[in-house]
């Protein structure tokens, strides 16, 4: 089949009907990591991670960024749905969507930067960034 096509402002959606705004709970799932922490005493990781504080602030700023960004998109959603309106797409949704994909690459950027600042665990696998 063709391709999807952008979604603009104005465009009418299919099947809108069974759209519910986003609970807190859901909300918080869907930024929660699905990795766990390493199993690495918390006193050896603190050391090795603050090494690097210059990275780790970076990550964290964009991180902060990212989140702002899916607030609002949360807060965008939300809005949508409790209109009777379901089939016309909010205007600045797009862009909303384009800077939460940039962002989001962003913050696995500053990841990998830190990772490579700070090097691997004794094991030889990377540390993972505990938000």
């Amino acid at each position: 089949g063709a391709p999807p096509s952008i979604i603009s402002p104005g465009d009418t959606l299919p099947n809108t009907e069974r759209l519910r705004p986003l609970t807190g709970e859901t909300s918080t799932a869907l930024r929660r990591s699905p990795r766990t922490p390493p199993p690495v005493p918390e006193e050896e990781w603190q050391a090795k991670a603050g090494k690097e504080p210059g990275q780790e602030l970076e990550v964290l700023k964009t991180i902060l960024l990212r989140e702002g960004y899916l607030k609002r998109l949360e807060s965008v959603i939300n809005q949508w749905l409790q209109t009777n309106d379901l089939k016309r797409v909010p205007k600045g949704l797009g862009d909303l969507f384009d800077l939460l994909r940039t962002s989001t690459t962003e913050v696995v950027e500053h990841i990998v930067r830190w990772r490579l600042a700070i090097g691997d665990n004794d094991d030889g696998k990377p540390m993972p960034f505990l938000w």
